[in-house]
């Protein structure tokens, strides 16, 4: 098990650990809750009751944990940069998701 909470199998069945909320793994873990809770425990100390060290956001980077959500306004900033600097302009369709299926213009 990795951190003792989440094994390999478990990240690797969805990809990474980009997960939705309701994601549950192959195995019965309910992976899109325990990432919530990672991610809220990191952005809320004050109100978590959870710590996360150093070592632990060290070790969920590592395996590719995204602390913002994957549709998050920045992130769909930071997704409109990388396809302006690739084609030199931000003339997209109205349906155009990029490659983590995120839609530019929602």
């Amino acid at each position: 098990m990795y951190l003792g909470l989440v094994d390999d199998e478990m990240i690797y069945a969805h990809g990474d650990l980009n997960v939705p909320a309701e994601y549950v793994s192959p195995g019965g873990y309910n992976l899109g809750t325990w990432v919530k809770r990672q991610r809220y425990t990191r952005q809320n100390p004050e109100k978590s009751c959870a710590v996360l060290t150093e070592e632990r956001i060290s070790k969920l980077d590592e395996i590719g944990m995204r602390w913002e959500k994957a549709d998050s306004r920045l992130r769909r900033l930071e997704l409109a940069q990388e396809s302006k600097r690739e084609r030199e302009n931000l003339n997209v369709s109205a349906k155009h998701k990029t490659g983590e299926d995120i839609g530019l213009c929602s």
